[in-house]
């Protein structure tokens, strides 16, 4: 694993901002190895923790846009109704950059960071967090296939 990602995915950085998601994040770029597999797997979340035992979670890609989500409302109570699009935070957003934004959240969706790693096979999957800790005592990770997470221990040299 990368942590964090050695990757500076400035599409994605300036999408988080568009989105108000703030600057307090960063990637993690895990490999993901389902050589062994019968199923497709991904990296659903990891959780590393620090000295003082506070906890930094890291959701996959796909789940951590959906915090985002762009809400569409509809209000019937106005002749004609009245349609409008608010970010996460409740800024409001005019049609076009609703419908711009959207485009941009569901091609990082489907991004190569963001899929499945089929059986036999291996990938890349990119996880969002807040800013890591300067050092970490513990790490899990979890992916789709199992339950409880995980520890992951330090590639030895």
């Amino acid at each position: 694993m990368d942590i964090p990602s050695a990757g500076d995915h400035p599409e994605l950085k300036t999408l988080l901002k568009e989105l108000h998601a703030g600057n307090n994040f960063s990637f993690i770029l895990a490999d993901v190895d389902n050589r062994q597999g019968t199923n497709q797997i991904s990296i659903n979340r990891i959780e590393i923790t620090d000295l003082a035992g506070k906890t930094y979670t890291y959701k996959a890609l796909h789940d951590y846009l959906i915090d985002f989500d762009i809400v569409h409302l509809t209000d019937l109570n106005t002749q004609p109704s009245r349609e409008s699009y608010r970010l996460h935070d409740g800024t409001e957003i005019d049609h076009n950059e609703a419908v711009r934004l959207y485009d941009a959240i569901n091609a990082q969706r489907h991004s190569e960071f963001a899929k499945l790693v089929i059986p036999q096979g291996q990938g890349k999957m990119l996880l969002v967090g807040p800013k890591l800790p300067e050092l970490v005592t513990s790490m899990q990770v979890y992916p789709s296939s199992v339950a409880d997470g995980i520890y992951a221990a330090p590639k030895q040299p």
